[in-house]
């Protein structure tokens, strides 16, 4: 095995929104082997129905509720719900009822605030990619989710923005999506992960195209193994049912460049 097929998708509600970019990394050279191509959801959909060999699905969606909430909407009438006593460090109740704990650790150490996994209309389109996921997979999807360093295969959750953020300088703020200035943020970035991707970066492109892009750079700094693994972050318990989003290393080789 020398080469991982990487699909970047930005998912969303309909269809007609999501953003779907296919590459081929080398294991051995550790770049691009050409420059990723758009693909359609017909593509998608029959990629997601084969078995993942050799294959690295990076989704930029919450895959998973908080385990708090789970609890919480599973009673009877509201109550005040506890910390997971498991995990390392303990968190303010609410903050565990609307946000995983690896959303609580983005926002801590990478200068960005991801919005609650419960509210609308994130919530909304969580619940129809992960229907989608169920529909077209033969087997558990989500015995799938990566978890750990060293993979080949399976759904990597990554979330563009954080690991955008960590190029731009933390004295700043991102500029607003869309603008000339952002694209050309995303351009940096981009060709600092790998000079391939410039060639899909010289056309027009919408916001979910762009953030396709960034979902399969942040799978090849995962491949380079620069990307933050749980460790102990979290517990395993949390790590199993509620996720983890895979961004770049604060000091990742690719980002101080």
């Amino acid at each position: 095995m020398s080469q991982i097929r990487i699909i970047g998708w930005d998912a969303a509600s309909k269809w007609r929104n999501n953003g779907i970019f296919e590459a081929n990394y080398d294991l051995k050279e550790f770049n691009l082997k050409e420059a990723p191509k758009e693909i359609n959801v017909s593509d998608l959909k029959n990629i997601l129905s084969c078995p993942l060999e050799n294959t690295i699905i990076a989704i930029d969606m919450p895959l998973a509720w908080p385990i708090a909430f789970q609890k919480e909407w599973n009673s009877n009438s509201p109550r005040e719900s506890t910390t997971c006593k498991r995990c390392p460090k303990e968190n303010r109740p609410n903050e565990n009822i609307f946000r995983r704990k690896t959303e609580q650790w983005v926002a801590k150490e990478k200068y960005i605030n991801p919005l609650e996994v419960t509210a609308q209309p994130l919530a909304k389109a969580a619940f129809k990619t992960c229907k989608r996921l169920s529909k077209y997979f033969t087997v558990d999807w989500f015995e799938d989710v990566i978890r750990t360093n060293g993979a080949t295969s399976g759904i990597l959750e990554v979330y563009p923005a954080a690991s955008l953020n960590k190029s731009f300088p933390v004295t700043k703020k991102l500029p607003k999506k869309g603008s000339n200035e952002y694209k050309s943020e995303v351009q940096r970035y981009l060709s600092q992960v790998d000079p391939a991707f410039a060639p899909a970066m010289n056309k027009t492109m919408n916001h979910h195209q762009i953030d396709a892009l960034l979902c399969i750079a942040t799978t090849i700094q995962y491949l380079r193994k620069e990307c933050q693994p749980p460790g102990d972050t979290i517990c395993d318990d949390c790590l199993f049912k509620e996720g983890w989003i895979w961004v770049p290393f604060n000091n990742s080789n690719a980002l101080n460049k």
